[in-house]
């Protein structure tokens, strides 16, 4: 139910039913009629740059956009609201902020310095740096519309019409009833919900018109109030309503709308409309699937506006200077040169020759007429004649005709220029040549065995020539090498001339250099002085500029200020490669000369993804201005001095080229460099008044002016004045107190220190008796092995110098060298019994065993168990006669083990024997070959079946051919097989 006060006249309904009837019948023909988003008015040098969760965004769903104080933009999204700078964004949401409720955002407008916010059912004021909810909205159900007149009154649409003001939420009393839409200006305007137009001047209410039939009129999204007039955005187009009457301008649904200044944007399945005065002025075709989820827009200075998505976050659109043409305007492959011919220019690419003429690409010369296909160089003659350089050659362009010049067949064509005498000359990969329509002729000269890059024949007639080797100058001498480091034997790679005949010449890698022009001065431009990049594809000058173009982008440098230590540069395009959600524009080719041209007001660049086309007419590049947004104290446990300084300044096209400097004076008069940083932290700052200082710049760039902010640090409580004062006064008096006292003490402590040093001298004796015994025992436990009782290992290190000792004594001596038998014993299958049994069972056989093996060895024996099951029983004075005997006693202690364990019949064991020292004429080799003999020895029985046991004979010629080296298992294996070495090998019998 709808109702306005003062009723509507009978004539004023009659009109509205007209109206509607007239809008069924002429609804479709007029919005075919009228002017569509067509591809006619196409704008292709629109860049967006995006924010989304990434970028610290709540949430991907952005469904309001406003811009606030400052210049900093604000979104609704449904989980929370968000305020950002291009580099920082701040998120606002309950619990933090209590007044936004569950923190779905609607709807957003920004009023003087204040942001008014629907989130969900209540409407809250920003100002200050504070939230105040103003309004419980439940009255108005849904709403759909916030606006504010010319007096600043806030208006609020829903389940009917509402303004906010000083007495706070009311109703207008001029009308009842749903409202789809609303906007304001010096009137309020307003689509009810059966979709009739509705304007409001005071308490006068008016009907405009019917957007459609009774029951049938379009869903209405969007308001936008222009000069008198009104944009209606519906979910069948887009429409105009002024004095004259209503047009209709498009028939596919809008999905958002914004005004600025009485123009809009509009977002629909066809992309972004720009309209003003009710026709397409640009329109963004290429952006249709961002257009088509819009949810919200934003509509700023320079047709420039912002896009909130469904699904992508938020996006902003500006027009910029630098714009790619690409596989959009026909040009779908890499091109390499560019040249302007009068009214057209000449493209030269990766599959022929294009020319762009009256906005139009064209093939001119097919690809497969040149060398290779590739086009790598071009120029134009008097005759009109095309001539093309290649990468394999050279041919020439003549009426439609393809004529080749078999001479430079498999020769790369750098650079094609015409001297002042007429001559065509090519600068190529074997040299200089000469061309003429009767063929092709390398010049005589010492650059032939040279790769030649680019040409370039100054004012005065000298030809300069740039190789891959150094820069060449030809004057009426002949040519000459440039005496200059690096140009003399550089990759050089560009050269132009300046207004007041000074030469520019760029390298590949190694800088700029401004010379006089005669080649005896030079000046470097470099990464140290401000440029970009360490090299240049292409100069141009143009007024008072001159264009630098490399593969990192376009710069431009004031010619006036090349004599300065740091020129005047501006960076027109930095190409910092695929950015996520953001507008890339490729740049540059070079390798020869054209490679940029002035043509048609613009500069051209080749590139690896069609051509770079830059405005000239560039407004001197602006420098950021940074502001302070707010000094955060830390509260808590943190000290007085600790402080948060938040900057930032406002960048919503280049975020990433932001830097900044920061300082807090007096404290540090250093400047601190981040990049894209926007806030700094101190800590335990000093107390006094300080003042933080802040500068921005971008990349390259100048530094704007300084933000500064005071800040005043309290003291600690103990830095006051008056706590100094108190504690020099206390310092005195203990010091005083201290002198008294310390006399007296003195004598006491003096008697007391010597009663002390004799007690503890005797403690120091009665402490160092019991660590020598508690040293002994240590040592004597370090050396049995805890489970069997045995001695270890180390024991058998420790002994075995002694036995060696006696060994060498009896040689001394001239007494026989007595034998040292080593019995290495290892239980056979051992690892089945604790897998069988478990590791208890087995931990009982191998103590049982200890025992049993103690009772045969004898008193100088030395029982080790080495790990494992593995045991080495030592028997000095050892004889192979014996060795059987001992084997088989071995066995018989095994035997007893195994039926002390419950193992009757399956514990047996495994015995390799040797004795040191192997050689008896020669000079004893260490004792440890002849365990590793005993082990070899081991083997041999484990592998001839287990249960016995072997031992090794060496021969004389064996014995006298070791020497003192170390012999492996493999040594021994050879041996026996020479025959240096026998093994006898014996097995027992079962139990």
């Amino acid at each position: 139910m709808e109702s306005c006060a003062p009723v509507l006249s009978k004539s004023i309904a009659r009109e509205r039913r007209l109206a509607g009837l007239l809008f069924a019948l002429l609804f479709y023909a007029g919005a075919l009629a009228a002017n569509p988003l067509s591809p006619s008015t196409p704008d292709s040098n629109y860049h967006f740059a995006s924010w989304s969760l990434e970028s610290g965004l709540p949430q991907v769903s952005v469904t309001a956009i406003a811009r606030g104080p400052e210049g900093w933009m604000w979104l609704g999204t449904q989980n929370g609201l968000v305020r950002m700078n291009g580099v920082t964004v701040e998120v606002f949401k309950a619990p933090e902020q209590p007044a936004l409720g569950a923190g779905w955002v609607s709807h957003l407008l920004a009023v003087d310095d204040a942001i008014w916010i629907v989130a969900q059912n209540r409407l809250v004021r920003w100002a200050d740096g504070q939230f105040e909810s103003m309004a419980m909205l439940d009255p108005i159900g849904e709403v759909t519309g916030l606006a504010v007149d010319a007096q600043g009154v806030i208006w609020l649409s829903g389940d009917g019409l509402w303004r906010f003001g000083p007495e706070g939420l009311q109703t207008f009393a001029g009308w009842q009833g749903q409202v789809q839409a609303l906007t304001a200006d010096d009137a309020i305007w307003w689509v009810s919900n059966r979709g009739v137009l509705f304007r409001a001047d005071g308490q006068s209410v008016e009907q405009v018109a019917a957007l459609g039939a009774e029951g049938s009129a379009p869903v209405v999204r969007e308001l936008v109030a222009s000069e008198g007039g009104v944009w209606i955005a519906t979910s069948r187009g887009l429409g105009f309503w002024r004095a004259a009457g209503m047009s209709w301008l498009t028939s596919q649904p809008v999905q958002a709308m914004a005004g600025y200044q009485g123009a809009v944007w509009v977002a629909d399945a066809t992309g972004f409309g720009f309209w003003v005065a009710g026709r397409l002025s640009r329109h963004l075709a290429g952006e249709a699937s961002m257009a088509a989820e819009a949810l919200s827009l934003f509509a700023s200075e320079d047709a420039a506006f912002w896009v909130g998505s469904r699904a992508n976050g938020v996006r902003h659109y500006w027009r910029g200077s630098v714009v790619q043409w690409g596989a959009a305007e026909g040009l779908d492959t890499f091109s390499w040169t560019v040249l302007a011919d009068n009214d057209r220019l000449l493209i030269g690419t990766e599959s022929g020759v294009a020319q762009l003429h009256r906005g139009q690409i064209s093939e001119l010369v097919p690809a497969e007429v040149i060398p290779g296909g590739v086009a790598y160089s071009l120029a134009v003659d008097p005759m009109k004649q095309v001539w093309v350089g290649s990468r394999e050659g050279l041919m020439r362009w003549a009426g439609g005709k393809a004529i080749q010049y078999p001479a430079l067949n498999g020769v790369q064509v750098n650079s094609l220029i015409i001297d002042r005498e007429h001559r065509m000359l090519a600068a190529s990969s074997r040299g200089l040549w000469t061309l003429s329509n009767d063929g092709a002729e390398q010049l005589d000269s010492p650059l032939n065995a040279l790769p030649v890059r680019t040409l370039f024949e100054d004012g005065a007639g000298n030809l300069w020539a740039g190789t891959e080797q150094g820069l060449w100058r030809r004057g009426p001498e002949g040519w000459h090498r440039v005496q200059h480091s690096p140009l003399g034997n550089g990759f050089i790679i560009a050269m132009t001339q300046l207004p007041d005949g000074r030469l520019v010449v760029g390298t590949y890698q190694q800088g700029v250099f401004v010379g006089d022009g005669q080649g005896q001065r030079w000046q470097l431009l470099s990464l140290d002085g401000g440029l970009p990049s360490s090299g240049a594809f292409s100069l141009i000058a143009s007024g008072p500029w001159l264009w630098i173009g490399n593969g990192d982008g376009i710069e431009r440098v004031a010619i006036n200020s090349l004599d300065k230590p740091r020129p005047q540069l501006e960076v027109i395009l930095h190409d910092q490669g695929q950015m996520p959600g953001r507008h890339w524009v490729r740049c540059c080719n070079g390798g020869g000369n054209h490679r940029v041209a002035m043509f048609d007001g613009y500069l051209w660049y080749p590139s690896l993804a069609g051509l770079v086309r830059a405005e000239m007419d560039v407004p001197r590049a602006r420098v950021p201005v940074v502001k302070i947004d707010r000094i955060r104290k830390p509260g808590g446990t943190a000290a007085p001095g600790d402080r948060e300084y938040l900057f930032g300044a406002l960048e919503f096209r280049v975020p990433h080229a932001l830097q900044y400097r920061y300082r807090v004076i007096p404290y540090s008069n250093e400047w601190r460099y981040v990049d894209d940083q926007t806030f700094a932290y101190f800590t335990n700052l000093p107390p006094g008044r300080k003042q933080f200082q802040v500068q921005a710049r971008y990349t390259f760039g100048q530094w704007g002016p300084v933000a500064s902010a005071d800040d005043v640090i309290a003291p600690k409580w103990h830095e006051t004045t008056w706590f100094r004062l108190s504690a020099v006064v206390v310092v005195l008096a203990i010091i005083y107190l201290m002198l008294q006292l310390w006399t007296r003490r003195m004598a006491r402590r003096e008697k007391w220190m010597r009663q002390e040093i004799a007690q503890r001298t005797q403690a120091l004796t009665e402490a160092n008796e019991k660590l020598a015994v508690l040293n002994e025992r240590l040592l004597e436990i370090s050396m049995v092995d805890a489970l069997t009782g045995l001695h270890n290992r180390r024991f058998l290190y420790d002994q075995m110098p002694r036995l060696l000792a006696n060994q060498r004594r009896q040689k001394f001596a001239g007494l026989d060298v007595s034998a040292i038998g080593f019995f290495l014993i290892d239980l056979d299958r051992f690892k089945s019994i604790n897998d069988r049994f478990g590791h208890a069972k087995g931990d009982a056989t191998l103590q049982s065993l200890a025992i049993q093996l103690k009772k045969l060895c004898r008193e100088s024996d030395l029982l080790i168990r080495l790990g494992g099951e593995e045991f080495l029983l030592i028997q000095p004075e050892s004889s192979e006669a014996s060795f059987a005997n001992v084997a088989g006693r071995i066995n018989m202690a095994t035997r007893l083990a195994g039926q002390e364990a419950g193992l009757e019949g399956e514990l047996t064991a495994s015995v390799g024997i040797a004795v040191h020292p192997i050689v008896v004429d020669g000079e004893a080799i260490d004792w440890e070959v002849a365990l590793e003999l005993a082990d070899y020895c081991l083997y041999q029985v484990k592998h001839a079946g287990r249960n016995g046991y072997a031992y090794a004979n060496c021969s004389a010629v064996l014995q006298q051919s070791i020497g003192t080296g170390q012999p492996t298992a493999t040594d021994f294996s050879r041996w026996r097989e020479q025959g240096f070495l026998t093994l006898t090998l014996a097995h027992h019998s079962p139990a």
